[in-house]
């Protein structure tokens, strides 16, 4: 099942499990069946992330060029709390907001699709794939001054330097 958000780039997706003697299937992706619902992004890469602590926060997805995708999230041990929200400025649904628990035993999974944004305070972690948090919020930050903080568990001295250099208000 795949039902349409409050947001028109977000959909939750319940995919039906085909279960016998040992476990069950799932179909996580299918191009075709989103496509049939307007929703033609490409799906490019899947990444698999672990939180080793309780209570992780992984912030809000959004990525400058050439690094804007879409994600497929999903919960495979567990549960989270997901929330996207809407932050582009001129989107017909702007402040608009989508929650939903994905877990292990229910399945479901959220599709984001992320264009732009224009945000009031940058908050990351400071260890990110192709660019460090410092660089992706300065970036971010290139038009007009933002606040920004550094949520991290990872901790490196020469990098809580760089951040204050950088004028980033919090590392915590």
């Amino acid at each position: 099942m795949i039902e349409a958000q409050a947001i028109a780039d977000v959909l939750l997706i319940s995919p039906p499990r085909f279960a016998d003697q040992r476990g069950w299937f799932s179909e996580s992706w299918n191009q075709a069946k989103l496509a049939s619902l307007g929703f033609h992004h490409e799906f490019v890469q899947d990444n698999h992330s672990y939180s080793a602590q309780t209570g992780t926060i992984r912030g809000l997805h959004c990525q400058v060029l050439p690094f804007v995708q879409g994600k497929l999230v999903r919960c495979v041990r567990g549960s989270i709390w997901d929330v996207a929200i809407d932050i582009r400025k001129g989107s017909p649904d702007f402040g608009k907001f989508v929650a939903a628990e994905l877990s292990a035993a229910n399945g479901r999974q959220l599709v984001e699709q992320c264009r732009a944004t224009h945000p009031d305070l940058i908050v990351t972690d400071i260890k990110m794939p192709d660019m460090d948090g410092i660089d992706a919020a300065q970036a971010i930050c290139a038009d007009r001054p933002l606040p920004i903080i550094l949520v991290s568990a990872y901790h490196d001295p020469e990098l809580v330097k760089r951040a204050e250099a950088d004028h980033v208000l919090a590392y915590l």
